[in-house]
């Protein structure tokens, strides 16, 4: 049952991270900076990839807080995704798809 509440709780967090990253997305159309930004990846796709231990660590950070803001959400996410899937992680999940 504490595994389905931490899952959760990872999930909601990742959809404050990807609506902050979407804004960012967006906002780098609307500049003229880049045409078609990669799309972001889904939390499935993201959790699927990190190991036993990074999930521990991103359930340890989640458990500190309270309440998560979505400035919580980029903090912990973005270290988390840049420390086990690499620096440029993100995007070569996007650009690949998976």
């Amino acid at each position: 049952m504490e595994e389905f509440k931490d899952v959760a709780k990872a999930k909601s967090s990742y959809k404050l991270y990807s609506e902050q990253l979407e804004r960012g997305r967006t906002l780098y159309i609307k500049a003229g900076l880049a045409a078609d930004p990669p799309p972001i990846p889904t939390f499935d796709t993201v959790f699927q990839k990190l190991n036993a231990t990074a999930r521990q660590e991103l359930y340890e950070d989640l458990s500190a807080l309270k309440e998560i803001t979505p400035a919580d959400a980029m903090r912990i996410w973005q270290s988390t995704v840049k420390r086990h899937l690499g620096r440029n992680a993100g995007t070569a999940l996007d650009q690949r798809g998976r």
